[in-house]
Formats: structure tokens, C-alpha cells, sequence
């Protein structure tokens, strides 16, 4: 029997965990960690984040300048990648272009329950900041 989810206000998701995606000018995209390094439970079926390697996360989530600031989701398979891409900012203009550093941050979910009972579409999206 499949558990169905509780309208309890809690998260459908749990999650797996968070990774660094950064781009430095000229250096190109790499995963600068992922937390946890390795998958905590004893589940054979754990999802992508523990599988993906390295050079795939980086090239899944590289941070784009026009992509700062707003969120994505992206579902695969039992997991689901919420990501957000942000710009460090240079004081000198000059400094900008030649330091310019983007970088990503990927949180990985699980989904609780079976997917089927789960809407995923514009989950993350709709919750985007408030000050807007």
C-alpha cells in the first residue's frame, strides 16, 4: 500500500543534498563540493545526486549571467534539482569582467511519497522571495 501524502503544511520532499556549481572567467564550470560527499542511507535506489559525477553536475547546472536570480527546477527521474544561480558582484567596473565569478547553488530532492502524488511542476517557483 502506498503512503499518501498528509496536508500537514510540511515539505512533500526531503533532502538529499547541496552542491556548488562555480564559473570563473576564463576557467570554465566545475562542482566545487556536494554535501554529503556520499549517500547517508543504505538505500540501493538513493536517486542522481550520489550518481551524477562531477563533470555532469557542472555542466547540468552552469551558472549563466542571465539566469542570476531565478530559480529553476529540474526533475529526473525520483529526483528533483532546485537551482539558483547568483553573480558575485565587483566594485570596480573594470575588475568585473575580468574577475567575474557566477556560481550555482543545486539543492537535491527526494520526494516523500511516490511521485505520481506529488505535483512538481512550478513547486519551487512558486516560492520565490517575498520582495519582489
Amino acid at each position: 500500500m502506498e503512503e499518501t501524502p498528509k496536508d500537514d503544511g510540511s515539505s512533500p520532499f526531503r533532502v538529499q543534498g547541496i552542491a556548488l556549481v562555480v564559473d570563473k572567467r576564463g576557467k570554465g564550470a566545475h562542482m566545487a563540493f556536494r554535501y554529503p560527499a556520499k549517500s547517508q542511507s543504505n538505500q540501493v535506489e538513493e536517486g542522481l545526486f550520489f550518481s551524477l559525477p562531477p563533470r555532469q553536475v557542472a555542466k547540468l547546472f552552469r551558472p549563466k549571467r542571465d539566469l542570476c536570480g531565478k530559480p529553476m527546477t529540474l526533475s529526473v527521474g525520483g529526483t528533483v534539482f532546485c537551482c539558483c544561480a547568483i553573480m558575485m558582484d565587483s566594485d570596480e567596473e573594470e575588475e568585473e569582467e575580468s574577475n567575474l565569478l557566477l556560481f550555482s547553488v543545486v539543492v537535491a530532492l527526494a520526494p516523500r511519497f511516490p511521485l505520481s502524488s506529488i505535483s512538481v511542476a512550478g513547486w519551487f517557483e512558486g516560492t520565490e522571495s517575498v520582495s519582489e
